[in-house]
């Protein structure tokens, strides 16, 4: 099968590049031939590059099928649909569904074959947009390559940070003024620990900028100096700077589940996540990682506090669980099993 893949630009550091590279080699597995169009960074210009693409690899390429990984790319669907039916699927994370579509994607929805998503939380936010959508949409949940997080060397990077006897929680993500990724809310939080527990590092993985961070560590020179910026990393470095961890923490908002959760998991870290949007189901409703209200930063701070004092369950101390569980449900077999699926119902339909 022929198939046209849209999706953004697959060199950015993002769950939603991942999903989407993890999607093409997992295609790639089961023998179809694909072409990509890319969106790439920029204003008006690469949109025009982005639709000639797609006009042009409609009629040259000849796809029988179209895989639209954004619903924001999805009008122009519609636009080829006037000359020639293509069925086509589109993939919806999450944060994109809670507002309300426009009137051009929710007729690309219409018109689509299949909507793909990565969670029960992101599904229910389609169908309150309209229940007629339920019948189309599939569920593949993320992954991650276990086969990636086996060695770590994290020796040089202990050092580089001095990190020795420190209990180390770390926030892999971009920083932003305009996002809710929370770091701010996890300094609140340790300002309640801080005088309490003096022996910890927070460790934010990432680049951007936040100002809300630097309003908070410029009222607090204490807090500051156990706040580390390591500022952007390569991908392949995400398991070194993880393995220093003993908690993974990102109380962000409108979360489908983001991927870096997976990774954390895999990791074999105490996991703190939102007890709402797509993060109870990601965690299985606890057994994976602790879930906390991320408005509250007091009961933020005492989930940190029951980890520093042991007072959880001994499976969530128990890197081994933790890692064989997400590999069971998150692992690349899983994965490339449910994407197998997926390219079969749409061969058949074709």
């Amino acid at each position: 099968m022929k198939i046209l893949l849209l999706c953004s630009d697959l060199k950015l550091i993002g769950g939603i590049e991942k999903y989407n590279r993890d999607l093409i080699s997992s295609l790639e597995k089961c023998g179809t031939s694909i072409k990509i169009v890319q969106r790439y960074q920029g204003g008006l210009f690469q949109k025009i590059i982005f639709t000639i693409k797609t006009i042009l690899l409609s009629i040259f390429f000849k796809p029988e099928y179209i895989i639209c990984c954004h619903v924001n790319f999805s009008p122009i669907l519609i636009f080829l649909n006037n000359f020639k039916k293509i069925k086509f699927s589109i993939s919806i994370y999450g944060i994109e569904a809670i507002e309300k579509f426009s009137n051009l994607k929710m007729k690309a929805l219409h018109e689509a074959d299949k909507i793909l998503t990565i969670s029960n939380y992101t599904k229910n936010l389609i169908k309150k947009q309209n229940i007629k959508f339920e019948k189309k949409i599939l569920i593949i949940k993320s992954c991650v390559n276990e086969n990636l997080f086996i060695k770590n060397n994290t020796h040089s990077l202990k050092k580089k940070y001095n990190l020795s006897n420190k209990k180390i929680l770390i926030t892999l993500s971009r920083m932003s003024s305009t996002e809710e990724k929370g770091h701010n809310r996890v300094l609140e939080s340790l300002i309640i620990l801080e005088k309490k527990f003096p022996n910890f590092i927070y460790m934010i993985v990432g680049g951007g900028h936040d100002r809300r961070i630097d309003e908070i560590l410029n009222e607090n020179e204490n807090l500051r100096k156990k706040v580390i910026f390591t500022g952007p990393i390569d991908d392949d470095e995400k398991f070194n700077y993880l393995s220093l961890g003993d908690i993974f923490i990102l109380p962000s908002k409108n979360e489908g589940f983001a991927i870096v959760f997976l990774e954390a998991l895999m990791a074999g870290l105490i996991v703190i996540a939102p007890d709402k949007y797509g993060c109870p189901e990601g965690l299985l409703n606890g057994q994976l990682g602790i879930l906390v209200d991320v408005e509250r930063k007091d009961l933020i701070a005492k989930k940190i506090e029951s980890i520093f004092l042991n007072k959880i369950s001994k499976n969530l101390q128990n890197k081994k669980f933790i890692r064989s569980k997400a590999i069971n449900i998150y692992g690349i077999k899983r994965w490339d099993k449910e994407v197998k699926e997926f390219y079969n119902l749409i061969s058949k339909s074709l």
